[in-house]
């Protein structure tokens, strides 16, 4: 499933996307401002790409941005890309996407303050239980649960924050 997330004729503000296990894709997002991303597991994002916004139609118009992204899991590391169809600011690990210090680099809102993006987040593995069997939580001994790596607010990273939710088809037992 990919998270392509596009503008209509008024720009959106304020969307907080967390608590998500992305599985083979990440979150793209077209002319959102002050998108807000926390919690999240990104596990094997198509393409490398995690996160990455880029202006509607043409490039003119809404200039979107990104207020707050950190306490992340990116597995394997991840590659990141701000205002794609105009400034193209690509970053290809973790380490570069921390880089982002000004509010504004090359005209491209990335913060309301100067702290970088994602001083929290991870790029180590976050042992799911199964990829074979598409069971994408993550166990007890992994690193979303242990070093106080337990995200924003200390509630843990991905859709399955403790490890004991059912979230989707309950498997038939008999």
């Amino acid at each position: 499933v990919g998270c392509d997330l596009y503008e209509t004729s008024d720009q959106s503000r304020g969307l907080t996307i967390y608590n998500n296990t992305f599985v083979g894709c990440g979150v793209g997002s077209n002319g959102f401002k002050n998108l807000e991303i926390f919690n999240n597991l990104f596990y094997k994002p198509a393409g490398n790409r995690a996160i990455s916004t880029s202006r509607p139609g043409s490039g003119e118009g809404f200039i979107p941005s990104i207020l707050y992204s950190d306490y992340n899991i990116f597995y394997p590391e991840a590659s990141f890309g701000l205002d794609l169809n105009l400034s193209d600011l690509k970053y290809n690990s973790l380490q570069e996407w921390r880089t982002v210090t000004s509010s504004f680099e090359g005209g491209f809102e990335t913060s309301s303050t100067t702290i970088p993006p994602d001083m929290n987040s991870l790029t180590d593995d976050p042992m799911v239980v199964s990829e074979s069997s598409l069971d994408y939580r993550v166990s007890m001994s992994s690193i979303a649960h242990v070093n106080q790596q337990k995200g924003r607010d200390k509630e843990g990273i991905g859709c399955y924050p403790t490890g004991e939710e059912v979230i989707g088809l309950i498997p038939n037992e008999e």
